[in-house]
């Protein structure tokens, strides 16, 4: 019988359900675990874990960054009022990729 190949997999959301945040009125983000959707745009956006996915926020102004460790960063802005929300999101999304690393 061969190993299972998802038991490493990491489970950063409760009850392996999606965790869904509100950036603005017009964009949302997503995260089950594997994958980080931004939808808002023209074309959601999309960074699987495996590319170690970072959120961020400037200091200067409400804007917040996802940034991939091998290409691509998408920044757009936020509400300042959601910004709590929002670092709970981030802690998920960073604790979820600490994981992954450690497998």
């Amino acid at each position: 019988m061969s190993p299972d190949p998802f038991a490493s997999a990491p489970q950063p959301t409760p009850a392996g359900r999606f965790v869904e945040v509100w950036a603005s009125p017009t964009v949302l983000m997503t995260f089950d675990g594997r994958v980080l959707e931004v939808f808002g745009f023209t074309d959601a956006n999309r960074f699987h874990l495996a590319f170690s996915p970072v959120v961020t926020f400037s200091e200067k102004r409400a804007w917040m960054s996802v940034k991939m460790d091998v290409s691509g960063t998408l920044t757009f802005p936020y509400d300042a009022a959601r910004r709590p929300e929002l670092d709970g999101f981030a802690a998920i999304v960073a604790a979820a990729v600490a994981a992954r690393d450690r497998a």
